[in-house]
């Protein structure tokens, strides 16, 4: 890739690329970015018709349960079993404030923190790809599931969901 696709792409960002040559010595590029900017590996997913970022280092697997793992506790389905692990789900739902949500139709997001896991049910997983994660800012502070958000392709905001914070949101 050429250096000026490199360079637009930075700009994009709102940094630059200083340029510094001395004959005899070499050429050296300074990349600058704002100090505000974090790039990180985002899986895209889709709850209720809305999209939401998922970071991938925190997904253990992703799969689509039969009938047979589900498990239910005092007659309400509130678990997955895969493999040897009897999983809980994160009540995504509740969180969220969606009404309505058929878990059974779900694809399952296995996640990971602190060596436990828990089961998020998606409608649908979208894409991976590289995250710019933003800020929230102080007006969102009540948005405790979330540590950032960014800005997709199609111009649409997706949420980027702390996970650890679900964990504990999620019982």
């Amino acid at each position: 890739m050429g250096l000026d696709v490199v360079k637009t792409q930075i700009a994009k960002m709102g940094g630059r690329i200083e340029i510094k040559n001395t004959k005899g010595q070499g050429c050296s590029f300074i990349m600058k970015m704002p100090i505000n900017m974090a790039i990180i590996k985002g899986t895209i997913v889709e709850i209720a018709g809305n999209q939401y970022i998922i970071p991938t280092l925190s997904i253990n697997t992703i799969f689509k349960p039969q009938q047979e793992q589900w498990v239910s506790v005092k007659g309400v389905k509130n678990m997955i079993k895969l493999r040897e692990n009897i999983i809980p789900l994160i009540n995504i739902d509740k969180i969220l404030g969606v009404e309505d949500f058929d878990k059974s139709k779900c694809v399952f997001v296995v996640l990971e923190s602190g060596q436990k896991l828990k089961a998020l049910p998606v409608t649908r997983i979208i894409e991976n790809r590289d995250i710019v994660v933003k800020s929230l800012g102080v007006d969102f502070d009540d948005i405790t599931y979330a540590f950032g958000a960014s800005i997709l392709g199609n111009g649409r905001i997706a949420i980027i969901f702390d996970v650890e914070n679900l964990f504990q949101k999620g019982e």
